[in-house]
């Protein structure tokens, strides 16, 4: 496809020439007048190149944690990476240390590597490679416009790894790994970097690789570092004779032997309760409530606020995990503590007590209730989620119709960060299943179909989205409320149908949709306002779109003053963040400004919501990409082409990357730019 942006530099390049040529000429220009042009011209073509430059924005600093011996393995991994071998295999039974060895080479050796990347392996690479925040590279973002699929991605970005390994120093740690035949791998081994990676098969079946087999700890004085690490005293006497037996029977795995010591006082009086990882502690209800929990997650983890603000135990218990050892803490790059299981405890958790949705409802229903308002949170925030709502996915059974809404958040979730292809799967198997349980004229039937018409629509595909919100509206009116979503869900159906009758030109009809909206806002504030204020307080901001939606009939019919007193009562109704106040304002606002010439206001209140939509969203989805325009649009009117130009380019270049369907709005900004030529 031709770069239309880049094609549009070297024309004004050339037209440049000619204006040079030409000087005495009306259209030429004189040396002071080329000077300036060109000095222009370069800086827009290295700010074109910059964006198409590729560089890794995912390499860690691994910080310092307990860790004692094994110097020897440390001088054999660096021995092997001299010697020329790219790939070392570190090899061992789970809970041997492999893991803590890997990140301490990572930590003692960095001065050898430009940047060192940290992947969990979590079921194939494919999914390291398509997920940004394990492998991050600038100016490339997944786009489903773009890319056929996510493999497409995945490949793309391999392409642009191995393009940046030639020109730097890297590391790459991959943790976990204990699949052979993956198709990546034997791609991941031609890249030039130095690869190390942990992994539970044997050394005889990794032949060809430099391969380090872990064993438990040798040198007495290695055992003596590490009791002293976990006990904090120096072991003596009949302690001491205590630690070695046990030590002897566990056949000093580190990890057993770890929790062992962080726990001094309880020990095993039988071979088979010595050999146990969990049942060495007398942990309370709430303790195996949060392995169990912790347990539906990928080994990468969860925040421990996230955590501790959709589980319902105190960190009390969660700090005496910490001690035991069982519940693990890091910090990831942007300093948040990070809790997860062992891959070891995991199995633990998973073989003795066989965790379900059942037993871990509460805490399902509060975290993929936290994942489908990630919209409202600033996207960097957010970027561990992906991972962990795939695994969830995985680990739970088939949906079924009276569990329907965790899976329902998390299809949502999907939706809003454009993973549309997944998100449509489940939300159409979502819709039949509960149609077949609870029937056609039911609250959550008329739910689900609204959810499939938004996720139609989101994808820009509205006349397959126009029959499913009339299915849900009409289903609302024959149902009877459930619970109390009841009539929020009706005021989004009536709003959001309102919404496509507004884009076929039928405003009386959608203004009488809106007066039906106004009357189940009002029916869902009474239900919830006093009985349940924390529902009230998360769906109230559909109010204020029901506003944002009359206001802009009003302004399409021509009505300003009508319009913008709508804008003002939506936006003003109750304390609102700015993301929030935003979204009730979408666009409107500086449109309104366009229609009565004030282009001042319009420039300012565009480049407003524009910053608050980079900092939360990025720059490249549609609604900044949108804000974007109009900026320039403002600009344009205020005579300042020069800022036209620029924003017009930007605009432009995210189309043609993340949209390149969208043809009609390529030729428009083509006609803008050819405007200000």
């Amino acid at each position: 496809m031709m770069d239309y942006e880049f094609e549009y530099l070297a024309w004004k390049g050339r037209q440049l020439a000619l204006r040079q040529k030409y000087a005495d000429t009306p259209p030429g220009l004189g040396p002071g007048q080329a000077a300036l042009e060109e000095s222009c011209q370069r800086a827009a073509l290295e700010e074109y190149q910059n964006r198409r430059k590729w560089s890794l924005t995912t390499g860690v600093q691994i910080p310092e944690e307990p860790f004692v011996g094994r110097g020897k393995e440390l001088v054999k991994i660096r021995k092997f990476f001299e010697d020329g071998v790219r790939v070392v295999f570190l090899s061992g039974m789970g809970g041997i240390g492999k893991s803590a060895l890997a990140r301490t080479y990572g930590r003692v050796y960095a001065c050898h590597y430009d940047k060192i990347l940290l992947w969990s392996y979590d079921g194939d690479l494919e999914h390291v490679f398509t997920d940004d925040g394990q492998l991050g590279i600038s100016n490339l973002v997944y786009s489903q416009d773009k890319y056929k699929s996510r493999r497409q991605y995945a490949r793309e970005k391999y392409r642009r790894f191995l393009q940046i390994a030639e020109s730097e120093r890297l590391l790459v740690i991959l943790d976990n790994y204990n699949r052979m035949g993956d198709p990546w791998l034997e791609s991941l081994l031609k890249a030039s970097c130095d690869l190390l990676v942990t992994t539970r098969l044997s050394g005889s079946v990794l032949s060809g690789y430099g391969v380090l087999t872990l064993e438990s700890l040798q040198d007495p004085e290695d055992w003596k570092a590490f009791y002293r690490l976990y006990t904090r005293k120096e072991p003596q006497g009949r302690e001491w004779e205590e630690i070695e037996a046990y030590r002897e029977s566990v056949l000093g795995h580190t990890l057993k032997m770890k929790l062992a010591l962080s726990n001094p006082d309880q020990r095993w009086t039988s071979e088979r309760l010595a050999r146990s990882i969990l049942k060495n502690f007398r942990l309370k209800k709430g303790e195996k409530q949060i392995l169990c929990e912790l347990s539906f997650l990928s080994i990468q983890g969860i925040p421990q606020e996230v955590y501790l603000s959709c589980t319902q135990e105190g960190k009390e218990c969660l700090d005496s995990l910490k001690s035991y050892s069982l519940v693990q803490e890091r910090e990831d790059p942007a300093g948040r503590k990070i809790l997860s299981l062992h891959p070891v405890i995991m199995e633990a958790v998973l073989t003795m007590w066989h965790p379900t949705l059942s037993r871990c409802l509460a805490f399902m229903e509060a975290f993929t209730l936290y994942a489908r308002y990630s919209w409202y949170r600033q996207r960097k925030e957010d970027f561990w989620l992906a991972s962990r709502v795939f695994v969830i996915l995985e680990r739970l059974p088939e949906p079924v119709a009276w569990r329907f809404y965790i899976y329902e958040c998390m299809a949502t979730f999907l939706m809003e960060w454009e993973y549309y292809t997944e998100a449509e799967q489940l939300d159409r198997k979502l819709y039949e299943c509960v149609r077949a349980y609870y029937g056609e004229e039911h609250q959550f039937t008329a739910q689900m179909s609204l959810r499939v018409a938004m996720l139609l629509h989101n994808q820009m595909r509205y006349e397959e989205s126009l029959p499913w919100i009339e299915q849900a509206s009409q289903l609302y009116k024959k149902s009877k409320p459930v619970n109390r979503h009841f009539y929020v869900d009706q005021e989004e159906a009536c709003e959001k149908l309102a919404r496509s009758y507004e884009h076929l030109g039928r405003f009386e009809e959608a203004h009488r949709l809106l007066d039906e909206a106004f009357i189940a806002i009002e029916n869902f504030k009474k239900e919830t306002e006093v009985a349940d204020p924390k529902l009230w307080l998360m769906k109230r901001q559909r109010w204020a779109f029901i506003y944002h939606r009359r206001a802009t009939l009003y302004f399409k019919q021509g009505d300003l003053d009508a319009a913008q007193e709508a804008l003002d009562i939506g936006t003003n109704l109750f304390e609102m963040s700015e993301y929030a106040r935003l979204e009730a304002r979408r666009q409107l606002q500086v449109a309104i400004y366009f229609a009565r010439g004030e282009y001042g206001k319009a420039r300012d209140a565009a480049a407003e919501d524009l910053d608050i939509c980079i900092r939360y969203q990025g720059d490249s989805v549609i609604i900044s990409l949108n804000y974007r325009e109009l900026l320039g649009d403002a600009y344009f009117a205020l005579g300042d082409l020069r800022a036209a130009e620029d924003e017009y380019i930007k605009v432009l270049s995210g189309v043609q990357e993340r949209f390149p369907h969208k043809t009609e709005r390529i030729d428009r900004l083509r006609r803008k730019l050819g405007r200000i030529s």
